[in-house]
């Protein structure tokens, strides 16, 4: 932590003034002498990335999928906020379920990255980029495996791979594939077909 001028720097970079915090730059965070850490600058996102990463913003919101059990009911599964100065939107999963999950989704260079954050307790990071070489509809975004975080190993499952479908504006669905032992799965993990609540 430094103290400059009554300002409080904490040592992430935070800045807190009159109870707001906001991001800064200090030497702990930029690399310098006192957090060793060293930045790389990526490329700047093109106007077809941005436009995928605007899609996601346009999510905002509640949504909801039928019941499987009770046909015609329809809760709430999926909120959707933008964040962070309009850089992240943030996903929760079956809120306030005992298998409630969170996503984020961020522009990193000239691609859009959605980590998940899984119940079973890894964090798989998936990317889209908008000209990967597939014919993609206009409407679809493909995230592909890119890494993962505090995977136990063995048969523990992840997911890798990701395809937002958005059917309209208040329409959309959301089909997430699985690996196990490095493989992906050929049959779809989960597929939801979500409404915007009104």
């Amino acid at each position: 932590m430094h103290i400059r001028s009554g300002v409080v720097v904490l040592a992430c970079g935070l800045v807190a003034v009159g109870g707001l915090a906001g991001c800064q730059t200090c030497r702990t965070c930029a690399g310098g002498a006192e957090g060793g850490g060293r930045a790389k600058a990526v490329q700047a996102a093109s106007p077809a990335t941005i436009a995928m990463m605007d899609k996601i913003k346009g999510l905002a919101g509640e949504w909801e999928h039928e019941d499987a059990e009770k046909p015609g009911e329809w809760k709430v599964s999926n909120v959707f906020t933008v964040s962070s100065g309009g850089s992240v939107v943030r996903e929760i999963m079956m809120p306030g379920s005992p298998y409630e999950m969170t996503n984020t989704y961020h522009l990193d260079g000239d691609s859009v990255v959605v980590t998940h954050y899984c119940a079973i307790g890894n964090q798989p990071r998936m990317r889209a980029v908008a000209n990967d070489g597939h014919n993609h509809p206009a409407n679809q975004i493909h995230f592909q495996f890119d890494s993962v975080t505090n995977f136990a190993g063995g048969d523990q499952s992840y997911m890798g791979d990701l395809t937002l479908t958005m059917d309209g504006p208040d329409k959309m669905t959301a089909a997430w594939r699985s690996y196990e032992r490095g493989r992906m799965s050929e049959d779809t993990h989960a597929t939801f077909h979500l409404r915007r609540k009104k």
